[in-house]
């Protein structure tokens, strides 16, 4: 059974597939951006990892608050990000050196960021080919207030957004935190996650359905879908959602 606290009506011209994939990433992107870190309009939001799952759907969040978003992510991406709705966008595969400069170039041209969201920094050695917080924090792209918030690092820092999950105890220095999603009492926030859908603001971007039922047992989920979608999932490369099919539609 479902806690009756973390469900919600699902968007009305949302399939099944689409409806699976928004609660995760969009809880992510809404207690983040707008809950936590009150994100305001006319703001400038930095997004690193714009068109994976928690990115793609974090841009459309921040750009339905009326913020101002730049975007990092890989040139072939571009396009489907600045589809999107990014007002900028950097190409990371140019090299540390390029995207200093675009980043200096963006923060001149307009404004410092207010918030910096990290979608892709980690402690795996393969999120950690350009150390984008270093690269922030020592050239002073960062607002006064401006903080610099991953989903994703070392034990210790888990350890710290656990205390601020739970119990309120904020343990992060001023400027970096890890962000952890809640679940529990949640329905209020899918509620404004579905008339953002309704109201044309965000759309759900599936990369690929794996049907669990076609590759595994016939009760409808298997393990070998399952390990293939964290297969893809940890290529890095997925753009936007993963969905694991495990029952038809008419059952």
């Amino acid at each position: 059974c479902a806690p009756s606290n973390q469900i919600n009506i699902s968007p009305q011209n949302f399939n099944f597939q689409q409806s699976a994939a928004l609660p995760l990433v969009g809880l992510t992107a809404i207690q983040c951006l707008k809950y936590d870190y009150k994100l305001q309009k006319d703001q400038k939001l930095l997004l690193i990892g714009a068109s994976g799952g928690v990115g793609h759907v974090a841009l459309q969040v921040a750009k339905s608050m009326g913020a101002k978003v730049s975007c990092i992510c890989s040139g072939k991406n571009i396009d489907y990000v600045e589809d999107l709705g990014a007002d900028y966008c950097m190409d990371y595969t140019n090299g540390e050196d390029w995207l200093l400069e675009q980043l200096q170039k963006d923060v001149v041209l307009n404004q410092k960021y207010d918030l910096i969201f990290d979608c892709v920094s980690s402690i795996e050695s393969k999120d950690q080919s350009l150390n984008y917080y270093d690269l922030v924090a020592k050239n002073n792209l960062l607002s006064d207030d401006g903080k610099y918030i991953t989903i994703g690092g070392s034990t210790f820092n888990w350890f710290r957004a656990g205390m601020k999950r739970t119990i309120g105890l904020n343990c992060f220095g001023s400027k970096h935190e890890l962000f952890w999603v809640r679940f529990p009492n949640s329905t209020d926030a899918l509620e404004e996650l579905r008339q953002i859908v309704d109201d044309g603001k965000l759309d759900i971007r599936i990369a690929q359905i794996i049907d669990a039922k076609e590759l595994g047992n016939s009760d409808g989920f298997s393990t070998e879908g399952l390990c293939e979608a964290f297969k893809l999932l940890q290529e890095r490369r997925v753009k936007g959602k993963i969905v694991l099919k495990i029952f038809d539609e008419d059952q």
